[in-house]
Order: structure tokens, then sequence, then C-alpha cells
């Protein structure tokens, strides 16, 4: 069978890499663009001829008018957030009517998730995660204890459906003392349920059937490989699998159906909320990269931590996705620096390593191992071929290669989806 090619965009670090960029610029070769898994946390900004989009629940592709949108069964969805979504692109002059499907699998988020996600972080008090709030954790954990409501059965059957949705939000007043009004929630999804009537369907048959015609297709990951539940630094994590796993299991395609698994990684880091981050910079370096490359959370609004590139943690996120290719952004935002760091390897109490501890106390007394590099000093964001580039910024980027032994194919360099340099890295060798 003849697939066409099946692209995955994964984030390798702790989300806000990128991705939505690398997924508007493929989205001109790739006609079926779906999402794996995550929600409304996600969030990815888009700038095309000067217009600023934001997706989060939607995939980043649809700004092309033909394609085809998919969110598929590993996602968990609040539908009244999906359908403003919708309606603002709508406003821009994007619509998606007719060209986006959400999978009768993928879980419902309601809004008594996100109470009880704001509940539990300020239990945690000090120790909380930093999530944003938008009740993923949650919904994640219904679906995980088999109480979980799927949007299938939103427009298989209502009254069974609204039979469900009572008896569960009966459970969780009386779990979290949430005051919640059941009746008027049932009414406002009775309305959803033919809002969505012709949305909801079997998107793994349907994706079969794009295989089988031949269609390239796109799978957009949210968030980053070092927030994957069981792979990153647990628990300050998000709740999903943010791996090539993941988006095979939150899809329906099978593995071996992957041609390109591209890891999007930051010429820098950052990190928001709590938990590590090893190469943190806290000091006047750390705020000069904030501001400079507008780190400031597209979900939340929130100033987003900042440090060098690690490439530990890209080692890692190679060797458990399999990954061939790297799409490097951001390389911009280093012009203004003399020097630029690299953590090379960690040091836990004089050892030098690279693993990365799984115990989270272990990881708190890493410290990092950098290797400088010079500067280029130059503004690169009109240049489109690696060749232009200033021979600084290629030893850095040639580094980065044979550190993790895989090519950097895509270079972001500017804002604009165009800002962006499109390697020939098939006879590169490592």
């Amino acid at each position: 069978m003849n697939t066409g090619n099946i692209a995955v965009v994964l984030g390798a670090q702790w989300g806000d890499e990128g991705k939505g960029k690398l997924v508007d610029a493929l989205s001109k070769s790739h006609s079926v663009i779906v999402r794996a898994g995550g929600g409304a946390n996600a969030g990815h900004t888009i700038y095309r001829q000067g217009q600023k989009y934001v997706f989060h629940l939607l995939p980043s592709g649809l700004i092309e008018p033909e394609n085809i949108g998919i969110i598929g069964n590993g996602c968990v969805v609040h539908l009244p957030s999906l359908l403003h979504e919708i309606h603002e692109l709508s406003e821009k002059g994007i619509s998606v009517r007719n060209r986006i499907f959400l999978s009768t699998r993928a879980h419902l988020l309601f809004d008594f998730h996100q109470e009880i996600d704001s509940i539990q972080e300020e239990r945690k008090g000090k120790e909380c995660v930093g999530t944003t709030k938008r009740g993923i954790g949650p919904a994640y954990t219904d679906k995980v204890s088999r109480s979980g409501i799927r949007a299938g059965e939103l427009v298989a059957d209502f009254k069974t459906f609204a039979h469900r949705l009572r008896e569960h939000a009966e459970e969780i007043k009386i779990q979290y003392g949430i005051s919640i009004d059941i009746e008027s929630l049932i009414v406002e999804y009775q309305d959803l349920a033919e809002e969505f009537s012709d949305i909801v369907r079997d998107t793994e048959e349907m994706l079969e059937q794009y295989q089988q015609e031949g269609k390239n297709i796109l799978v957009e990951g949210a968030q980053g490989f070092m927030l994957d539940i069981d792979h990153g630094t647990y628990p300050f994590v998000t709740s999903s699998h943010t791996t090539v796993s993941g988006a095979s299991q939150g899809t329906g395609i099978a593995p071996n159906r992957f041609t390109e698994i591209i890891g999007v990684a930051k010429a820098y880091v950052t990190r928001v909320g709590s938990g590590p981050l090893v190469s943190e910079l806290l000091n006047e370096t750390g705020e000069t990269l904030r501001k400079i490359g507008h780190e400031y959370g597209a979900t939340t609004g929130r100033p987003r931590r900042c440090g060098w590139i690690d490439v530990v943690a890209l080692k890692k996120f190679v060797r458990v996705n399999g990954a061939n290719v790297w799409n490097l952004t951001k390389l911009d935002v280093l012009a203004d620096f003399d020097h630029i760091g690299v953590v090379v390897a960690y040091d836990l109490e004089g050892e030098h390593t690279q693993c990365i501890p799984a115990d989270i106390g272990t990881l708190a007394k890493v410290k990092p191992v950098i290797q400088e590099f010079s500067g280029w000093k130059k503004d690169i964001s009109k240049i489109r071929t690696f060749e232009d580039l200033p021979v600084e910024a290629k030893n850095f980027i040639e580094f980065l290669e044979k550190e993790t032994g895989i090519p950097v194919k895509y270079i972001g360099v500017g804002m604009e989806s165009e800002a962006l340099i499109i390697r020939d890295v098939k006879k590169k060798d490592f």
C-alpha cells in the first residue's frame, strides 16, 4: 500500500519549541493534519504574512484552506473551547467547517475538570506542578479510571450520555465539594451534541482511508518530550504521552508507517511552571533570552524560564523516539550573544553523566557541564540557505548534529513561517 508521507512533529524539550510554525510550513505539502494528544493546554502560535494565529485544540495546519484537520482519540477536549476556537478562526477568514473532525474515542473535558485542576494545585501549595489549570490532568484521570465520557457517546445516544454525565457530576460534587448546576450542564451539551453531530467521526477509519489514497499525513504533537508522563521530569510533567508511541496510540496510525520523525528543539531551552531545569539561567543572560525570544506562554501568558540548550535531554529524545531529523528553532534569538552555552553532560556530585536521573530529588542536585561556543553577532533572519549562515552558527549546528547523531533539516531564523531554512540532509553521514 502506498501511504504517501506520514510525518510526526514532536517537541523535544519542555514544550513551546515552535512546533506550530513547522506544522504550518509542512501543511503546504501535507493535506491531513492530526492532533494526537493533550488538550487546550497546548498553545501553538503561528505568524503568517503579518497575521498571528494561536491554536489550542485545532491542528495548526488548518490555515491552508483545503487541509483536513483531525483531533485524535488521544486528546481530551473541552467542546465549548473548541467551538470558540473555530469561531475565532472564522473571524480571521479561515473556515474549518466540513474539514475538522473529532474522534469518537476522544474523551470529553468538562468545566468541573478545570475546577478540580485548580483545587488540586492549591492543595499542593509550594509543591504544585504549575499546570495551565485547563483540567487536562483530571480529564485523563477519569479516562484511566474508566469513568470518563467520550465524544462518541455525546452524538450516539444523548439520553444515555445525559445519564452518565449526571451520575459522574454527582460523584464529583461529593468528592470535591464543587457546586455544579448539572441540569444546565446537560442542556448546554444537548446544544453541543447538535453542533458537533457532523464533526464527531471514527477518525481511525478516516485515517486508514486517507492512507490508502496515498495522502500525505502530518501528526502534530503537543507539549514536549521532557514533559512526557513516563519519560519526563516526573511529577512535573503533563498527563499524556508526548512521544512517537503516543502519536501512534493517539491517532490509530501504526508506528511502522511513520516515514519522518521530526524532533523540534529551540536553540536554547525554556520551561513554564515548576520542575527542574538543569541549564536554567537565573541571571541577566536568562532575562535577555526571555526578552529577545518573547518567551511568554501562548496559553497562559506566563513568563518562561530560560537556559542553554541541553544535549543530554536531546540525546534521550532521539533514543526513545527514533527521530531521524531535527527542526532547530529560534536560532536568530542567539544572534546578540558573544558566547553561547551548550549543556554537554550532567555533573552529579562530581561525576559526569549522560543519564537523566528519574528521581526528582537527585535531579535537583545535578549541575550542568557547559561547553561554550562563539556567537555570530549578526542578524540572520533574512537568510534562507545553510551555506549563507555565519560560520559560528554553522559550527553550533554541526556540533548538535554530531552529539545527537541526526541532522538538522529545518532551521528557524525568525517568527514568520517563511523564516525557515530547509536543508537537503539525505547525504549527511553520522
